[in-house]
């Protein structure tokens, strides 16, 4: 019986942990009414922290972006819009939980929603269950995950959580994830995504589904010196064809 549940709970860290470092999703589940299934939370940190399940059928870990809202479970499952971190439209404002929002318990700095997301996501990469992800950003402050979910639960949300209050809050994780986010303003931009439940059609009101982010595979941006292949490829292609007139 003991050595059962020894292989029960190796098996159980070793799927854990294949999640993790599993790599990240495609680009191909941004996108409006995408499929949720929240089926485990392996990586809890206090009611937060990784919750294991698929995207459009893919798995993933989904981590905690959202005090205010909650899942029925789990297990759990709904549909989403997914949207990714860059320089939001109008219409992906409105596709994304509070994306539009001004108003929020902290104010100060005045950062936008946006920002707010970069500033999760720049928090959620540096928790100890986050290590073995391609997107790791070091932990300056030597922070808690639970220092590390607080902050982001404070910074994200319209009422203050009792156990984010400046009381029991570590402000230095939070401080220096906005230093960051304000100098490097890119921080994020297609390699995460937010997602936000939806009744149907999109619609971001009706459900109180919670709020996470995920992984997504970063967009490539060509290397300078592909640039320069490219424009004597180009070059060369001229020439011959001015000859061949």
């Amino acid at each position: 019986m003991k050595l059962n549940s020894m292989l029960f709970g190796a098996a159980a860290l070793l799927a854990a942990i294949s999640s993790v470092s599993a790599a990240p999703l495609p680009q191909s589940v941004l996108g409006t009414d995408k499929a949720v299934v929240i089926s485990n939370e392996n990586l809890k940190v206090l009611t937060g922290g990784g919750f294991g399940g698929t995207l459009e059928g893919l798995d993933t870990y989904f981590w905690c972006a959202d005090w205010e809202n909650y899942i029925a479970g789990p297990p759990d499952s709904y549909k989403a819009n997914v949207v990714a971190l860059g320089d939001w439209t109008a219409t992906e404002k409105s596709e994304v939980r509070k994306g539009t929002n001004t108003n929020w318990a902290v104010s100060s700095p005045t950062l936008s929603a946006l920002q707010r997301y970069q500033v999760a996501a720049y928090l959620l990469s540096q928790m100890t269950t986050f290590q073995t992800s391609t997107k790791q950003t070091t932990n300056p402050t030597k922070a808690t995950d639970e220092d590390l979910q607080r902050s982001i639960w404070k910074i994200l949300n319209l009422g203050l959580p009792s156990n984010a209050s400046p009381a029991v809050l570590n402000p230095a994780p939070l401080n220096a994830a906005i230093a960051y986010v304000q100098s490097h303003a890119d921080y994020g931009f297609g390699s995460w995504a937010v997602v936000s439940g939806v009744s149907s059609g999109g619609r971001l009101s009706g459900t109180k589904k919670q709020t996470f982010l995920v992984q997504i595979e970063a967009t490539q941006v060509p290397e300078p010196g592909t640039y320069a292949l490219m424009g004597l490829g180009l070059g060369a292609l001229a020439m011959l064809r001015k000859r061949k007139a």
